[in-house]
C-alpha cells in the first residue's frame, strides 16, 4: 500500500505543483473578496443599524434577542470568517489554504491507492 502511495505521489508531482499554484491564486482572490465583504458589513452596520431613525422605520431595535433573517445571515457569515481575514493577514491565510490543499492532495492519493488495490 505505501509503495503504491509513494509511486502515485512521485508520478503526480507536477499535478501537485499546479494544484498548489492554483490554490495560492485562489486564496489571494478569496482573501480580498472576503475582506471586501467585511468592509461592506461594517459599513452596513455603521450606517443602517446605528441610525435610530432607520431602525425605527424598519422595526429594528437594540434588543440582543432580536435577529431577523437578513441580520442572521450576515452574522453567521461573519462568525464563520477565518481569523486570518479578520486580522488582515493575507500571507497567513494563503499559507493556511496551502496546508489544507496539501493535506487534501495527500488524502486523495491514499484514497486512490485504496481504490486501485480493491
Amino acid at each position: 500500500m505505501t509503495n503504491l502511495t509513494n509511486i502515485l505521489s512521485q508520478e503526480t508531482q507536477s499535478l501537485k505543483t499546479q494544484y498548489i499554484e492554483f490554490t495560492k491564486d485562489w486564496a489571494k482572490s478569496d482573501f480580498f473578496e472576503k475582506t471586501q465583504w467585511l468592509k461592506e458589513y461594517y459599513l452596513f452596520m455603521d450606517t443602517k443599524y446605528k441610525n435610530k431613525e432607520y431602525m425605527k422605520e424598519h422595526g429594528v431595535y437594540f434588543n440582543p434577542e432580536y435577529r431577523n433573517e437578513y441580520l442572521s445571515n450576515y452574522r453567521d457569515t461573519f462568525d464563520k470568517m477565518p481569523k486570518e481575514i479578520l486580522l488582515g493577514d493575507v500571507d497567513a491565510y494563503i499559507k493556511k489554504q496551502i496546508e489544507k490543499s496539501e493535506k487534501h492532495y495527500e488524502s486523495s492519493i491514499i484514497k486512490l491507492a485504496n481504490k486501485i488495490q480493491q
